[in-house]
């Protein structure tokens, strides 16, 4: 089991890189950037897979987070756990996950989460699965038990598998989860991340 870790296992995983098969322990990640646990950023063909975190804290004042990755430009990230953790993004366009902050493109399957709270302040977004979807990316397979979500600012919007989702959500279980964000008499423009 790692423990204390102070920054990501990779800065940007790309390729065909792969981080798996990970148990991480009482973490404390906190950024001043994009981070997540196992990496801040991935692309291309990269996969992250098999992540088991419990007791992780994540907190990023300017960038996207998340415990699989902060930004996901291609690629998968499956099978991300997650058991007493919380994941925090301040800023505009800071989104935060569990699995992802924000997916550009690619696919966010398997998360399972218990626990766990996510939360942004500044016109960002916050999910489970991911905080922000763009139309490239699909989000399945989400399971939440006794989490929350919240978001600070009318623009920014909360959710389970997605706070903010332009691609495809399904397959999403939420059981005594809640989601709560500022009241938003609009919705966001498009293109407006």
């Amino acid at each position: 089991m790692l423990s204390n870790l102070q920054s990501s296992m990779a800065g940007h995983l790309s390729g065909n890189g792969s981080i798996h098969d990970l148990l991480l322990g009482d973490a404390n990640i906190q950024s001043n950037t994009s981070a997540g646990v196992a990496a801040c950023t991935m692309s291309n063909n990269a996969t992250i897979s098999n992540i088991r975190a419990e007791r992780v804290d994540l907190a990023t004042n300017g960038g996207s987070t998340g415990i699989g990755a902060g930004i996901v430009n291609g690629g998968s990230v499956a099978n991300i756990t997650g058991i007493h953790c919380s994941v925090d993004a301040s800023g505009d366009r800071a989104h935060a996950g569990i699995a992802v902050g924000r997916l550009n493109s690619g696919i966010v399957t398997g998360t399972t989460v218990m626990n766990c709270t996510v939360t942004t302040s500044g016109e960002s977004h916050a999910g489970i699965g991911a905080g922000y979807q763009d139309k490239g990316g699909v989000v399945t397979n989400t399971k939440a038990v006794n989490c929350n979500v919240k978001t600070s600012d009318i623009f920014a919007h909360a959710g389970i598998g997605a706070g903010f989702s332009e691609g495809t959500v399904n397959k999403t279980i939420a059981v005594n989860c809640h989601v709560e964000t500022e009241k938003n008499t609009h919705m966001p423009e498009s293109g407006r991340d």
